[in-house]
């Protein structure tokens, strides 16, 4: 069996972000919940200004695999989704 080890800087109350998780329900930047129902999310990643984490300039990665290749533990069926918003200035 292979372990991993979570860095420190991750579980540390100075470096927390609301949008951050290990499974739970993702949270999705632009209402892109279409077709998550049979989806588990493994780990999201959302902006930290404390750990330097940014996504463009509002956003967040998402980890997720239907439930049914978890069950079968076949990650090669792993899906990876950036959502970013990006702002521009524009200049009068």
């Amino acid at each position: 069996m292979i372990t991993y080890e979570i860095p420190e800087i991750f579980l540390s109350d100075d470096c927390y972000s609301s949008g951050s998780r290990i499974g739970s329900y993702p949270y999705f930047i632009q209402n892109e919940y279409l077709g998550f129902d049979d989806d588990f999310l493994l780990l999201q990643l959302d902006i930290d200004d404390e750990c330097g984490i940014m996504f463009g300039d509002a956003g967040n990665c998402v980890f997720s695999i239907p439930k049914d290749a978890l069950r079968s533990r076949d990650f090669s069926k792993v899906v990876y989704k950036l959502a970013m918003l990006l702002v521009s200035k524009a200049s009068w």
